[in-house]
């Protein structure tokens, strides 16, 4: 299984801004990649085909895409097989999974684009449409190339932010929740939000609420803090996620300690102080019993049991 990252994609001569959003306007560039088979493309990827045909064959799906087709592929998705027709091309950018939430979280619609990436959605659109996505996808494109600036990634965040909103507009209206989250929902933003919080990789900086972060808290203290039981909190992530507060949690730690462990500035004490652990010594042995190695073996390079 071929797991790409954005910073691979760049190889093919693509722009890449900030390693969280790539464009490419050439798909021909990326020919070595679509001839991959079960590749997995760590990113949310958007692409319009502009000329010709597509087949794309995912793990749960068959997807045959033409001209005016524009689609989403989830992050993490398992594309095993693509064919592409001779006269096959495409207006095409790929997110990072940490972009995508940054992006949502500006546009205040959390839920309602988490559940665009979980689909492969697709809007077939007409010739206006496609003439609307190209001038942005080319100001995008424009933009990407200009020299850094103290507002470069302001401008950035608005034109990407302007695109989704086209894109929700392109839905029908049916597509479209119009009712307001429910409170299990708000339940699950909120602790994604003290998740987020929770950590800070700069220690002069402050948690969103202005306190300083002081790492990974355990169930009940979430509990706590979102004025819920631990039984009904983990219930309700459960049924909405698919994991348990405690496996959210664990993977947030796990995710969190990996990035760290590729650091080699910090030392494995600092880390466990930033993730919370009372000691090096307990951080070591919940990520021995998490990886099947210790972290000294993984910041060495050892590969995960």
């Amino acid at each position: 299984m071929k797991i790409l990252e954005l910073q691979s994609l760049a190889k093919h001569s693509v722009a890449l801004y900030d390693n969280k959003l790539m464009l490419c306007s050439d798909i021909h560039k990326l020919k070595d990649v679509f001839s991959l088979e079960n590749k997995i493309i760590d990113a949310l990827v958007l692409a319009l085909v502009t000329e010709g045909q597509i087949n794309l064959e995912t793990k749960d799906e068959d997807l045959h895409l033409k001209r005016g087709d524009f689609f989403a592929c989830s992050p993490h998705c398992i594309i095993k097989k693509s064919m592409v027709s001779m006269d096959f091309e495409a207006l095409t950018m790929a997110l990072s999974s940490d972009y995508c939430i940054e992006l949502a979280d500006m546009a205040g619609l959390d839920w309602t684009f988490r559940s665009m990436m979980q689909q492969h959605e697709v809007i077939n659109l007409n010739d206006i449409q496609i003439e609307s996505i190209k001038h942005m996808f080319d100001f995008l494109n424009f933009k990407v190339k200009t020299p850094d600036s103290s507002n470069k990634g302001r401008c950035m965040n608005h034109l990407l932010l302007s695109l989704i909103y086209q894109l929700f507009d392109l839905r029908t209206p049916q597509e479209i929740p119009q009712q307001s989250y429910s409170p299990q929902e708000n339940l699950i933003q909120r602790f994604s939000k003290l998740l987020k919080d929770s950590i800070v990789l700069n220690p002069n900086d402050k948690s969103a609420n202005g306190a300083l972060a002081s790492g990974y808290l355990s169930v009940n203290e979430y509990a706590s803090l979102l004025c819920v039981t631990p039984k009904y909190f983990s219930s309700t992530c459960k049924r909405l996620t698919g994991m348990t507060a405690g496996q959210i949690i664990d993977e947030n730690i796990m995710t969190t300690a990996k990035l760290l462990l590729h650091d080699n500035t910090k030392s494995i004490k600092q880390i466990a102080e930033i993730l919370g652990f009372s000691n090096q010594s307990h951080f070591g042995t919940y990520f021995n019993r998490k990886a099947g190695i210790s972290p000294q073996m993984f910041r060495n390079g050892e590969k995960l049991k």
